[in-house]
């Protein structure tokens, strides 16, 4: 499981969501979905991104996302459930692509979090709003992957 020098604290996912997106410097590529919460949709657009569409069941096809790296995509973030729709991502399969091609992974896990496991050990950074476990609200958690500079 996660190591104690790996979670963080914070005021909210919203805030987890940006500090994983702060990785990016001007010249980096993110790919994301458009299914997104709007704490990365809002922010990715700071950046040079790509924004891939689900097919018509929500599910973001891997294939999709190994077409879009480019030699400058420095992150995907992709959420790991969505909460309109219920579809689940294929986190590890996305998260094995980024990690042969050397790029982060984010993935938003407010929604699965206390209901699914998501190996955090697969990803680089992860996000959640505490209140989805019956914490307090105004209480965000940050997983980052020994390693990982931030």
């Amino acid at each position: 499981g996660p190591q104690p020098n790996e979670v963080y604290f914070t005021a909210g996912a919203t805030e987890s969501n940006n500090i994983a997106l702060n990785l990016l410097e001007p010249g980096d590529h993110l790919i994301t979905s458009a299914m997104e919460h709007k704490s990365i949709l809002v922010p990715a657009r700071r950046h040079d991104v790509t924004i891939l569409q689900p097919d018509r069941e929500g599910f973001i096809d891997p294939a999709k996302v190994r077409d879009a790296l480019r030699p400058n995509t420095k992150l995907v973030s992709i959420e790991a459930a969505n909460g309109e729709i219920g579809t689940i991502q294929p986190v590890a399969e996305i998260a094995a692509l980024c990690r042969e091609r050397g790029v982060l992974y984010h993935t938003y896990i407010t929604q699965p979090a206390g209901t699914i496991n998501v190996n955090l050990a697969a990803v680089d950074l992860a996000s959640w709003s505490a209140h989805q476990v019956y914490c307090p609200y105004g209480i965000g958690v940050r997983f980052v992957m020994r390693g990982v500079l931030i």
